[in-house]
């Protein structure tokens, strides 16, 4: 009885502490955007502060909602990547002249405009910029026909990655001729990539398709670069043709992608159902990461509400067979 009542009391504290309120707005009438690694006044704040905001609390790993559209990118070899950026009236603008430390963080936005900075190579030479880099997105909608989808540069020779759209009311996934467009196949610089992919992913309502979270580096055609760059993220299931030991993963169109050793080991899948909400906790492994130079874990958890990412571990107590979630209320608050 004891445990009934505590679990009910740790559920209805996630929900009351999620949105200052018992009961859970409806989401596809009131979209709400999350990011767990990013404070709140991130989000509200008109001039960003890059050195005391944005980096401290980094996130790993792709954040899902029910609509929106986000930037996702890391620096290649040799490049050095410059911009400033600010969320103004619902919009992020990148240009020219500041610096920004790290490419890999995740950006929701109900409109976005999206500039390239300038792209140099180890001597100092800028990297050709192609118009593709401009992108602009509109609205709390999905892509459609119409929308010029383009995620970030991939520096390799072919990559087919799928791309969703919606078509009267019908959300379909675009042919892999269309979805190939998205990508740059140029080899910018040495041959480590990084995938970019339009998220526009909310399991719950779109049981046709089934996604799996995966967090993968890189090897092509042939694995000569040494593990290249991590990508966190979504991925369509039927796109994954083969699974080799849990540490390898083949998708369509021969992509080999080598995923993190511990990534199946301690996979742990805990289901929650309450009048409130359904509340899925998914951890994938142990993510290791130095944040200002002190050593932690980073756990992955995905709750239906749309709020989604890597945690530092500090923040999740205990993962337990009881299917219970203990935190800290700082894991709620903070944010």
């Amino acid at each position: 009885m004891k445990s009934k009542l505590f679990f009910t009391v740790t559920i209805a504290f996630i929900c009351t502490s999620l949105f200052s309120q018992t009961t859970l707005p409806n989401i596809l009438q009131d979209p709400k955007w999350y990011n767990l690694g990013q404070k709140k006044d991130v989000l509200s704040s008109g001039e960003l502060n890059i050195n005391n905001t944005v980096w401290d609390y980094p996130v790993f790993g792709k954040l899902i909602f029910i609509d929106g559209y986000y930037v996702y990118g890391t620096p290649w070899s040799g490049i050095e990547s410059y911009g400033k950026y600010s969320i103004k009236d619902t919009k992020i603008i990148f240009s020219p002249n500041l610096k920004i430390p790290r490419w890999d963080d995740i950006y929701f936005v109900k409109e976005l405009i999206y500039t390239t900075s300038n792209r140099k190579d180890k001597s100092g030479n800028q990297l050709l910029i192609d118009e593709d880099d401009t992108v602009s997105f509109y609205g709390w909608k999905y892509p459609t026909e119409s929308s010029f989808i383009i995620i970030n540069k991939i520096p390799c020779k072919s990559v087919n990655i799928p791309i969703r759209i919606l078509k009267n009311n019908v959300l379909y996934t675009l042919p892999k001729s269309t979805s190939k467009n998205i990508f740059d196949e140029k080899n910018y610089y040495g041959n480590k990539a990084t995938i970019g992919k339009a998220s526009i992913i909310y399991e719950p309502l779109d049981p046709d398709f089934e996604w799996v979270f995966i967090s993968i580096d890189f090897t092509y055609d042939e694995p000569t670069d040494g593990g290249g760059p991590y990508y966190n993220g979504w991925i369509q299931k039927n796109y994954i043709s083969e699974v080799i030991n849990h540490n390898m993963i083949i998708v369509s169109d021969n992509l080999r992608v080598r995923s993190e050793p511990n990534l199946e080991e301690n996979s742990k899948i805990l289901t929650i159902l309450r009048k409130w909400t359904v509340v899925k906790i998914i951890k994938v492994g142990d993510y290791i990461q130095k944040i200002n130079g002190i050593e932690d874990r980073w756990y992955f958890i995905s709750l239906d509400n749309g709020m989604n990412g890597w945690i530092f571990g500090g923040y999740a107590k205990q993962f337990n067979d009881e299917k219970e979630l203990q935190c800290i209320k700082d894991l709620y608050q903070k944010y």
